[in-house]
């Protein structure tokens, strides 16, 4: 945990530290795409397919708030998430890298009856936008490790995105 917190810390140095590349950034970004849930630990759980979005605003070229929203599926089970947090982000003229440390929750609502269970969960990673015009970006991956407090028990899951990043309101 430690070590975590203490990587955190050596990142947000580094991006405080480094000089501007790009003089303009997006006041708000919205992300859509594929995304995946994978698992060993859940129940019905291996690999499961769905969608991402994202919402982000920026206080400024380097930090900015995120609200990402999901849904998985697979044959008995739907997955439905909601995270809100801290993003940093490092803007080149033709890419994008970006982590950040979101929580929220996890709804699992079984599709064979009408009982589901939503729990907390956290999501810590990051990713990489490579620029395809001044207001379109191609999300190229998101990694994210997204524990979440299942039966008792933190479980383990990982998520991967990938799709359309639109930058809206620029900002000198």
């Amino acid at each position: 945990m430690w070590k975590r917190l203490w990587l955190i810390a050596a990142v947000v140095l580094l991006f405080s530290s480094v000089p501007a590349l790009a003089q303009e950034y997006p006041r708000v970004e919205l992300f859509g795409g594929y995304s995946a849930l994978v698992s060993g630990d859940v129940d019905n759980l291996d690999h499961v397919n769905g969608i991402g979005l994202d919402f982000a605003g920026n206080f400024n070229r380097n930090f900015g708030f995120a609200a990402e929203f999901g849904v998985h599926k697979n044959k008995s089970n739907r997955f439905y998430s909601a995270y809100l947090g801290p993003r940093l982000s490092l803007r080149g003229e033709r890419v994008t890298f970006f982590i950040h440390a979101l929580a929220g929750g996890v709804r699992v609502a079984d599709r064979g009856n009408s009982s589901s269970l939503t729990v907390l969960s956290l999501a810590g990673g990051g990713g990489l936008d490579v620029n395809v015009s001044d207001n379109v970006a191609i999300r190229l991956f998101q990694i994210d490790y997204t524990p979440i407090r299942f039966r008792g028990e933190w479980v383990n899951l990982y998520r991967g995105q990938t799709g359309v990043t639109l930058r809206l309101g620029r900002i000198d």
